[in-house]
């Protein structure tokens, strides 16, 4: 990694260290500053799994983290909240599929992170009752409490085609940047509206406007959830989000990654058929419904766990614009791939849905959880890739969201469809003596594989687990203090 990429991932990090620092010098002696934090070692093993094309036995992951909580209420009204701290963890991906010394692709990799840099404003008549926040800074997003891995898909997807990102295990949430504004009322009802920059997923800092809602009723037996998301609404750099190929340029890979689809518009004088040129792109508008039913206040029963007997459900629709399919006959260009082979107009095709149930653990264990996922598109969950630039114009390098599958050798599983389609995660926890917790899961998701200190040009951008025989487990020791 050079040393400009290492400065800018550290700068953010000791910037929110600093604020710490300094926010803790100003505010110790008022007595107003918390300080908590945490432990976690996670351990596990990747049974089999793909990097590529290649199928894999028995990866083993290891990750330890450190984190700090700084809390500081300049007064009733004005907050300011971070999380930082450090992690280590090791590279999943085999040297062999890469092609990198053994040394390297097994190495340490040493960093530091931000959950959440945070000042938060309360303007309601009363502070404590959360009628109107307004946060500003960085912070984890998470707005369905039942989804422990599977659902969150608000936040963490794209769209055309629609893709999920995961970012790691027992990490159900979305690191958002911006603006937030939060509203309670009568304590059943909350409301929140977003204002986000990018931080993680190319093309990156591009603005998007999202609002989430949810109600409890009946005593809190039934809770609803909505929300929407115009992804990408202010793009920073247009021919980033919407990239348009260079045509006719034979120093790039068009005709095999192209940008576009050909869509008839009528025929010439010649009888002919005319072509319009439709660009894809990376904005799009997603939409989210949830639910969740909560009989044990009806039983009025104190043998169960807070979380026994919940079933609930996520379901989004990644996309709302409809593209229709390119087949080769709409093509003028007469070499490569389906530009489109399927489309993006088929409301299954871009639409998860996650369905989950917590079975009576009875108080002897905090959680015990199955989750099940539906995801109808025809192509390999894969996330985008940065897109490069040739002589003054943009064009992707990635084939996300253009030419979806990029000819991945999986393609063909998903557009059989059944039970490749189809994601499962088993989820426990106990917690011990307050402040220590052991979490277990065993899962096939949509967990990425990664090589710490490489560019994700270099690595699989397709999910790890396309195959019913792929699955993992893992488990975490962490504690609080």
């Amino acid at each position: 990694m050079s040393l400009s990429k290492s400065c800018n991932r550290l700068i953010p990090a000791v910037t929110a260290v600093l604020m710490c620092v300094a926010v803790s010098f100003a505010q110790i002696e008022q007595g107003s500053l918390k300080l908590s934090g945490f432990v976690s070692m996670e351990s596990g093993q990747l049974v089999k799994y793909k990097v590529n094309s290649m199928d894999f036995l028995h990866q083993w992951v290891q990750k330890n983290k450190i984190g700090i909580n700084f809390i500081s209420d300049i007064n009733e009204r004005l907050g300011v909240y971070v999380t930082t701290g450090g992690i280590i963890s090791y590279n999943t991906i085999p040297s062999s599929a890469i092609g990198r010394p053994d040394d390297f692709a097994n190495s340490t990799f040493v960093g530091l992170f931000i959950d959440r840099a945070e000042m938060v404003l309360r303007l309601g008549p009363d502070p404590e009752e959360g009628l109107l926040d307004i946060g500003i800074g960085i912070w984890n997003e998470k707005y369905n409490h039942e989804a422990k891995n599977l659902g969150e898909y608000l936040f963490r997807s794209g769209a055309y085609p629609g893709y999920i990102y995961q970012s790691g295990f027992d990490e159900c949430f979305y690191n958002l940047a911006g603006i937030h504004i939060n509203n309670q009322l009568f304590g059943v009802w909350h409301n929140e509206l977003f204002l986000t920059s990018e931080l993680y997923l190319t093309p990156f800092c591009d603005f998007s406007i999202g609002y989430v809602t949810d109600i409890s009723l009946a005593k809190k037996v039934i809770n609803f959830g909505a929300g929407a998301q115009l992804f990408r609404l202010f793009s920073v750099d247009e021919e980033q989000t919407t990239p348009q190929a260079l045509i006719g340029d034979p120093s790039i890979e068009l005709f095999t990654q192209p940008n576009f689809y050909r869509d008839s518009i009528g025929v010439d004088g010649l009888g002919l058929p005319i072509y319009d040129t439709i660009y894809y792109t990376f904005a799009g508008t997603k939409v989210m419904a949830r639910a969740m039913l909560d009989p044990k206040p009806l039983f009025g029963l104190d043998i169960f766990g807070a979380e026994d007997l919940k079933i609930y459900f996520e379901a989004a629709i990644l996309g709302l614009k409809n593209y229709p399919n390119s087949p080769l006959e709409h093509r003028s260009i007469p070499v490569g791939k389906w530009i489109n082979k399927f489309g993006f107009d088929t409301l299954l095709q871009k639409m998860p849905i996650m369905m989950g149930f917590n079975f009576p653990a009875f108080k002897i264990l905090d959680l015990v959880s199955l989750q099940l996922e539906y995801y109808g598109k025809k192509y390999v969950n894969a996330v985008p890739l940065p897109c490069g630039s040739r002589k003054g114009k943009y064009y992707p390098v990635s084939t996300i969201p253009y030419n979806p599958g990029g000819g991945s050798v999986y393609d063909s599983l998903y557009e059989q469809g059944g039970a490749v389609n189809w994601k499962w995660s088993v989820y426990v926890q106990k917690t011990i003596f307050d402040n220590f917790s052991i979490t277990a899961q065993a899962a096939r998701d949509h967990l990425l594989n990664t090589v710490r200190g490489l560019s994700m040009l270099e690595v699989d951008r397709e999910e790890a687990l396309v195959q019913n025989k792929h699955w993992y487990w893992m488990i975490k020791f962490s504690g609080n203090f």
